[in-house]
């Protein structure tokens, strides 16, 4: 079952939608196929997300996973997400740091 995707003002999702079809296209995958590695997530879903649409963090997720990214794009994966949610004038207030995690001995 998919996500239902919703609509939202027109600079919503255009960060998140092209960062999500860079790293897809980078792998060489299809839209199917990421859906179908992405369990439980309709291809319209993906598709909606790509165009602009938001979803919900969770559907991201399950979508980050099934292309397998590395933090790093999850990352900036999350951070369009958040730019997304909140608009430019909050976004223009938001400050981002990045802490690398400490290994343990």
């Amino acid at each position: 079952m998919g996500a239902k995707a919703r609509r939202v003002s027109p600079f919503m999702g255009q960060h998140l939608g092209q960062e999500f079809i860079r790293l897809r296209e980078a792998r060489g995958l299809s839209q199917a196929e990421v859906a179908r590695r992405a369990r439980g997530v309709a291809r319209g879903t993906l598709s909606a997300l790509e165009s602009g649409k938001h979803v919900k963090l969770e559907t991201l997720r399950l979508l980050a996973e099934a292309m397998r990214v590395q933090r790093h794009e999850l990352l900036l994966l999350v951070t369009a997400w958040i730019h997304d949610c909140i608009g430019e004038d909050l976004w223009s207030q938001v400050s981002i740091k990045v802490v690398p995690e400490k290994k343990s001995d």
